[in-house]
């Protein structure tokens, strides 16, 4: 008798050890409406990808999960290619740190024949400087260095989540012109390009890093996709909102009336916002709101009808509290 209720108790410990690891995989996430994305995210980087940024953080899905060999580790992970990082799954490492990132600011300098260490160095009184690189981070780049981050279950987003996320500076900032053919203000970071786009009203974006340091490698043969045997949603791949609500749905065609909900700021804070369409241009709005005394703002109306000339596909709202750096962000896709 109590050999066996030994083995249930095992039994039911070794459930309660699977559940939670169960629980970090998520459905996979398509974009059939998008030009020239064919790939999916699914399981494990689904999850990743949607709470730790999603599309203004990482792009799209530029190649399938598939085996790479770490060139420094001369080990073979599970790897997947966004338009702005890479993934690298870890199943030695618990979660959150069983998903990595690829240190590809550092790489695509080297690539482009430029050594990070060499760079001039940053002026230790400034503020936001860090000693462990010699650089300090600009004042334009700071608040969305500080914006975002890895969840790693702290209050907000910490510095150590956005020091996780983007890495220390490996550069000061200066004017460059980047693959797209634009002169920015460009500062570098470990995982990152941040880039202050004037022509879209000083929005800062992310340099499409992924994409350049993929160019200059050669990749191993993809592993054939099948083929769906059912017609493709042409609503799916809408990634869910981050702090946020929009009604009457995420998915609809141009000229319908929406609404959205965001919460989680400060009390009557002044809250910017900005538009981003499915080519990855931003539309900033000189407008802002302000969030009531729950630090909510209910009922924001848009009316989609002025997209009705624009691209089909994903567009997003990024709502940036100014005082608390906190974010809402509001994807829908507009189909045809």
């Amino acid at each position: 008798m109590h050999r066996r209720l030994s083995v249930v108790i095992v039994a039911l410990l070794a459930l309660l050890l699977i559940l939670p690891a169960t629980s970090l995989l998520a459905a996979p996430q398509c974009f059939p409406i998008v030009p020239s994305i064919t790939n999916c995210i699914d399981g494990r980087f689904s999850s990743f990808w949607s709470s730790n940024g999603g599309l203004p953080v990482f792009g799209y899905p530029i190649t399938a999960q598939r085996a790479e060999v770490n060139t420094d580790t001369q080990k073979s992970y599970q790897t997947q290619w966004f338009e702005r990082n890479r993934f690298e799954q870890h199943p030695e490492l618990v979660a959150p740190y069983d998903v990595l990132l690829g240190r590809l600011g550092v790489e695509v300098l080297k690539a482009q024949g430029r050594d990070w260490q060499s760079l001039p160095k940053g002026d230790p009184a400034k503020p936001h400087y860090f000693a462990q690189t010699r650089h300090a981070i600009d004042g334009t780049f700071w608040d969305y260095w500080r914006g975002y981050g890895l969840d790693l279950g702290d209050a907000g987003v910490s510095e150590r989540e956005s020091l996780a996320l983007f890495g220390y500076p490996i550069s000061e900032p200066q004017l460059e012109t980047n693959a797209n053919g634009d002169s920015v203000l460009t500062q570098w970071f470990e995982r990152a390009r941040f880039e202050l786009h004037s022509e879209a009203g000083n929005v800062v974006l992310l340099g499409f890093l992924g994409k350049e340091r993929l160019g200059t490698l050669t990749p191993p043969a993809p592993t054939p996709t099948p083929k769906p045997t059912a017609t493709p949603n042409p609503c799916s791949g809408v990634p869910a909102p981050v702090n946020a609500r929009i009604a009457p749905s995420a998915c609809f065609k141009a000229g319908t009336q929406i609404t959205m909900d965001i919460f989680n700021f400060a009390p009557g804070e002044a809250i910017a916002y900005w538009l981003t369409d499915p080519t990855g241009k931003a539309m900033r709005s000189t407008a802002i709101v302000r969030s009531g005394s729950t630090g909510a703002v209910d009922g924001i109306p848009y009316d989609t009808t002025v997209l009705s000339t624009m691209p089909k596909g994903l567009w997003y709202f990024v709502f940036l509290g100014k005082a608390s750096q906190q974010q809402s962000i509001v994807y829908f896709k507009i189909v045809p």
